[in-house]
């Protein structure tokens, strides 16, 4: 039996991870002899963009899967109607490390469209292009007609100057060839590292003329790991700059809630209500803020969330670049925000003695945290307090810190009703591994000098319990109502994963019965078994890579993790 391409792609759906040739003999039930004719249809699938290569493994481009090493582009309004003429397609260049590349529709539908080395080469990765479509399905290529949007808009590099008023500045990251011409700059001196923008408009890239820009800042001399930080993240698509309309939309945005604000929208005003914050110590913007009081016979329980759908608002161009960012994301020198920092480090930021607008989850649970009953509402808060979780966690522990001993009794009620919903959970089967983050710390250079394990504290799980129960009043809110919305969920245990773990642990003592199947609960009673053991932390870890991953669906179909 010759493997077909079907069969293939079945099996990389199937998986959850990418599969090298010998796994996929295996699976497919192919001897050894086989190998060359199973290479030969991978070949054929890679070429046509109907599967991915990733080294010496292969995946397939999953729907159900949260996380995908080739991005997906975000289809703003208009732009999936946008017409291409005969015989072309717009869409999203994604360059394989090899050098080939495949153009993904902007609608979404239809082929990819697969470009050799030598044209995918005259454009960027993540560059919106217009190619022009050669071959038959299955095995559609193209050429390079049109970039029609530079995505990636800034590079790190070294700044040459040269003869007259020509300069060159020669990126870091490898990936971009050549050097980048610049005008000349009193910005930058001679092999400073500088910041360039990237020329804009339909420019594509041939040997003669190469990449063009013009330097928008220096960065100081080489050498420095904050400007190779900032070339990695430049490198991935993110940006430290945001576009002109988004902060015009930013600075027309007020700093403080008006009255008018307030009182409308129905909001419910608790700003007598002693909502804190429990955050990191390097936190710089606080989105929750949490609240309980005992409530006949059980808890009170309120969680409130920075209301940024009331300054971001669909169709404005700081809802299309947060829908383009994504997520903040965290460098070790410094913040690249999903809204500008006016937004997210202020008039979004649950500051304490400031009133702001929030969504608010007020719930009420009965003395076995079995949720009695729920509202949810607009409401405008003012914190007392911006905690940090080493403060709560000292007081709670009977340490004397001035500062925070007045909020001992709202530090108590909410750990009496955290530990009462963890029980719960733990009752009905949710998963606890335990597993401890670490953290690298940087030196005064600059340089990485240290790891440092950050253990999950009780002020820690009292928050998680907190935004747990929130995240589940809402979805059962929607459910309730009959609303669409997305949902996360997480699929029971890879079988033949976890009969390899259960092999492995028997070894050390542990029996994990898999006779038919194994709940949540089992797996948490097994995991229980591990504490104190030496190797306690290895066995967690090799659990929890049979569990699968936790996914997006409009669906509700339940989280084996959290047994709900």
């Amino acid at each position: 039996m010759n493997p077909s391409s079907e069969q293939i792609k079945q099996l990389l759906f199937e998986a959850d991870h990418p599969l090298g040739v010998k796994e996929l003999l295996r699976l497919a039930g192919l001897h050894p002899g086989q190998q060359t004719e199973l290479k030969r249809t991978l070949r054929e699938l890679v070429r046509s963009g109907q599967i991915l290569k990733e080294g010496k493994r292969f995946r397939v481009e999953d729907p159900r899967r949260a996380v995908s090493s080739v991005p997906r582009h975000r289809v703003s309004p208009g732009e999936a109607s946008r017409p291409s003429g005969p015989g072309l397609l717009e869409g999203v260049l994604h360059v394989h490390r090899d050098g080939y590349g495949f153009v993904h529709p902007l609608s979404g539908e239809g082929e990819n469209v697969f470009l050799p080395p030598a044209e995918a080469a005259r454009a960027l990765d993540n560059d919106r292009v217009l190619v022009e479509v050669m071959g038959r399905p299955g095995r559609l290529e193209g050429r390079l007609a049109r970039v029609v949007e530079r995505r990636r808009q800034l590079v790190v590099g070294t700044y040459e100057e040269r003869g007259g008023r020509h300069a060159a500045v020669l990126p870091l990251d490898a990936s971009l060839q050549g050097p980048i011409r610049v005008p000349r700059t009193q910005m930058a001196r001679d092999g400073d590292m500088v910041k360039v923008r990237l020329g804009v408009g339909s420019q594509i890239l041939d040997s003669e003329e190469g990449l063009f820009g013009e330097v928008a800042g220096s960065l100081g001399r080489p050498g420095e790991p904050s400007s190779e930080v900032l070339s990695i993240a430049y490198g991935q698509g993110f940006n430290d700059e945001f576009p002109p309309d988004v902060m015009d939309e930013a600075d027309r945005v007020g700093t403080a809630v008006s009255e008018e604000e307030a009182r409308g929208e129905s909001r419910r005003d608790l700003r007598s209500l002693p909502l804190i914050t429990i955050d990191g110590e390097d936190a710089r913007d606080f989105d929750d803020a949490v609240y309980a009081e005992p409530q006949g016979g059980g808890w009170r329980l309120v969680v409130a969330i920075a209301d940024v759908t009331h300054y971001v608002r669909e169709g404005m161009a700081l809802d299309a670049e947060a829908l383009r960012r994504a997520t903040s994301v965290y460098l070790p020198d410094r913040v690249l925000p999903m809204l500008p920092e006016r937004l997210s480090n202020g008039i979004c930021s649950l500051r304490p003695d400031e009133d702001r607008l929030c969504m608010v989850a007020d719930m009420v649970f009965d003395a076995r945290a079995h949720l009695r009953s729920y509202e949810l509402y607009p409401g405008v808060m003012r914190s007392v307090a911006r905690c940090t979780y080493n403060e709560v966690q000292a007081v709670l522990e009977g340490q004397d810190v001035p500062h925070r001993n007045a909020l001992r009794p709202h530090f108590e009620r909410l750990q009496a009703v955290s530990r009462a919903l963890r029980t719960m959970r733990q009752g009905r089967g949710a998963i606890d591994f335990d597993l401890p983050e670490h953290k690298v710390v940087m030196g005064e250079e600059g340089q990485p000098a240290r790891m440092e394990k950050r253990e999950r504290k009780e002020s820690h799980r009292l928050i998680e319990e907190c935004m747990l129960a929130a995240n589940e009043a809402v979805a059962k809110f929607f459910q309730d109502e009959g609303l669409p919305s997305v949902y996360r969920f997480h699929g029971e245990p890879d079988e033949q994963k976890l009969a390899s773990f259960a092999v492995l642990a028997q070894a050390y003592g542990f029996k994990l019965r898999l006779d038919d199947g194994v709940s949540s609960k089992e797996l948490n009673a097994f995991i229980t078994q591990l504490e104190g053991h030496p190797e306690q932390r290895a066995l967690n870890q090799l659990l929890l890579r049979s569990m699968m991953q936790a996914v997006y669906s409009s669906t509700q179909v339940g989280h084996y993790g959290l047994a709900a």
